[in-house]
């Protein structure tokens, strides 16, 4: 059973005033829909353990447990509490206008409701949230808010909420929003109304566009914003705008993976200390892009791969498993070997994480770390005695701009390596990053000719000039807003994973 999962009931008005819109423009209803089938997609991709519901309110039908002749009527549950799958995505793409009358306040009460039941009993819920799609154009009944409002509370429910806007502000000027703290494009200059990459005119992962006619509010909106507001801020939820929704979405993330540590024993001469490593940058290679061979014409039908040797001549006679043996090429003989000699000349070692030496920081040049993972070296906290020896070796060794030369074998049966241990303090924080270091076989020294030697290839004065301004013009130290460093890699997503997710979105959604 997966833990630390979230029971999520996505609640869409699809009433009248949902289906609306200008001429040329997208009503409300089909971007809350793209958006319902982005958060879908995402969860599918991310292999998300999460639960989700699918509640209509102001349908023509009406299928709640709370439902009777004069109550919870035109709240349609269209999809049980269960993770995301394409079943889901189904439903949402069968979203059509409803005639019926739209009360948000009813439609949050049986999601409050479909949630208590479908997770009473069930071990692994650590949070339940509502997350509701309006644009509070129709009249609803609040009479009974303050009861509903306590009944959220003592269930820990959430309730967030996505619309076309939150209040005139918003429709004048939009660039505060996507400034908000707890907006994830903080880092990312305002959009343009006029800019054909804005976030209004930017195809969404369905190929849409989002399109917005700017147009007061109606007092009914005004009076429903008032409401929703008071709703979200009780439950400390959070409300975001149609732009916002679409641009966090509209950058795929991958599985979010629990950090595991691996525990040492890193010696020092006679000391031992008990530490724990961290991967702390790593390749990313997600698993939906690894191809898979599936059955043309049903692909949910499993297929089963059966292998067969033959030899190379003329009886093409085919070779049983047990009559095969593993072997050397020796020049242009191949030498045979059994599992038993080959585990015998295995190279064997202890589990291990040695400091075999220190060195200086300067020494440690980019151009000798090896591998694809950084890890985060940081003292086991059950043994605190030793923590305070750690903290002791970090300081020391960063005040003396020393690294730690380790030699590393993960396990038994893994091959020993080299690598190195550096220094980090920040705040109350104090580690070691590892990077692993090649042998000598790993290196590849080249000689070239020294171009200093002939006086045609040296720069002149105003060469020098010119290549010193191109640097300092490129510098992106402090070329964002607010003077902050521009590109950070931390926050700059890899277009090739970001293309391949879209990529397979649209090919889902069109193959349906």
């Amino acid at each position: 059973m997966a833990y630390n999962k979230e029971a999520l009931a996505l609640v869409i008005d699809i009433g009248i005033g949902m289906s609306q819109a200008a001429p040329g423009f997208d009503s409300p209803l089909q971007i809350a829909s793209d958006i319902l089938q982005m958060i879908v997609q995402r969860k599918m991709f991310q292999e998300s353990k999460d639960e989700l519901a699918l509640i209509l309110y102001g349908s023509d039908e009406t299928n709640n447990d709370l439902a009777d002749e004069n109550n919870y009527q035109n709240i349609n549950v269209a999809f049980s509490l269960s993770p995301a799958n394409w079943h889901l995505f189904e439903e949402i793409q069968k979203i059509k206008p409803g005639n019926g009358p739209a009360d948000l306040v009813d439609a949050i009460v049986v999601a409050a409701d479909h949630l208590r039941r479908e997770t009473e009993g069930k071990r692994g819920f650590v949070a339940k949230r509502i997350l509701l799609f309006t644009n509070a154009a129709t009249p609803f009944n609040d009479h009974s808010l303050k009861i509903i409002l306590d009944s959220l509370r003592r269930q820990d429910i959430i309730v967030d909420a996505i619309g076309p806007t939150w209040g005139q502000q918003d429709e004048e000027d939009h660039n505060e929003e996507n400034h908000r703290s707890d907006s994830p494009t903080e880092t990312n200059k305002p959009d343009d109304d006029n800019n054909e990459n804005s976030a209004s005119n930017r195809h969404t992962t369905n190929g849409l566009h989002y399109k917005s006619p700017k147009k007061p509010l109606t007092q009914q909106q005004q009076t429903g914003i008032r409401i929703i507001n008071d709703i979200v801020n009780t439950t400390e939820g959070t409300l975001f705008t149609f732009r916002e929704a679409l641009t966090i979405l509209s950058v795929h993330q991958s599985k979010v993976v629990k950090p595991t540590a691996t525990k040492y024993i890193m010696q020092l001469a006679d000391l031992k200390l008990h530490i724990c490593t961290y991967i702390q940058v790593k390749d990313n290679k997600p698993g939906i892009f690894r191809l898979k061979k599936v059955y043309a014409r049903d692909p949910t039908t499993e297929i089963k791969i059966d292998r067969g040797r033959y030899t190379k001549d003329e009886q093409d006679q085919e070779i049983e498993k047990e009559e095969l043996t593993d072997g050397f090429r020796y020049g242009t003989t191949f030498v045979p070997i059994n599992k038993e000699t080959l585990d015998d000349m295995k190279y064997q070692s202890e589990k291990c994480f040695s400091i075999i030496g220190f060195s200086d920081a300067n020494m440690m040049r980019r151009s000798l770390y090896l591998g694809d993972t950084v890890y985060e070296v940081i003292a086991e906290p059950d043994y605190e005695e030793e923590g305070q020896v750690f903290a002791g070796l970090v300081q020391a060794m960063y005040d003396t701009n020393t690294v730690a030369i380790v030699r590393k074998c993960f396990s038994e049966r893994s091959s020993p390596e080299l690598g190195f241990l550096r220094p980090h303090i920040a705040h109350d924080h104090i580690c070691m990053y590892y990077v692993k270091l090649p042998f000598g076989e790993d290196v590849r020294e080249f000689d070239f000719d020294n171009l200093d030697g002939i006086k045609r290839n040296q720069p002149s004065d105003e060469q020098l000039k010119t290549i010193d301004n191109l640097i300092t013009t490129m510098d992106l130290t402090h070329a964002d807003q607010g003077g902050e460093e521009a590109f950070r890699p931390e926050l700059i997503f890899n277009p090739y994973i970001q293309r391949m997710f879209q990529s397979i979105a649209r090919r889902s959604v069109s193959r349906r």
